[in-house]
């Protein structure tokens, strides 16, 4: 349970990270450049590298990710996609316990 929120708090961050980058980069980017050594430009340049590195380095794990998710809420859904068969000799080795 404490890997799986952990892992959960750990994909939110990287999705915080990537759309809050995106965000500055949309707002920011018609501000008035004041030359070679401009603030903006330079924390967009950042945040530009910031979305490769997050992308490149984690995409993998992120889309493995949300391909489990979405095998867990579909199961969730509809629960005939379970394939696991409940039958008596499995119902009695649960109660005995």
């Amino acid at each position: 349970m404490k890997k799986n929120l952990m892992s959960l708090f750990l994909a939110g961050f990287f999705i915080v990270s990537i759309v809050l980058s995106a965000s500055y980069i949309i707002v920011e980017a018609n501000h008035d450049c004041n030359g070679r050594e401009c603030p903006i430009c330079f924390q967009i340049q950042t945040k530009i590298n910031t979305i490769k590195e997050i992308l490149g380095i984690h995409f993998s794990a992120v889309f493995l990710f949300a391909l489990a998710l979405s095998f867990l809420i579909s199961n969730q859904i509809v629960p005939s996609l379970n394939r696991s068969k409940t039958t008596l000799v499995s119902l009695k080795i649960i109660m005995n316990f």
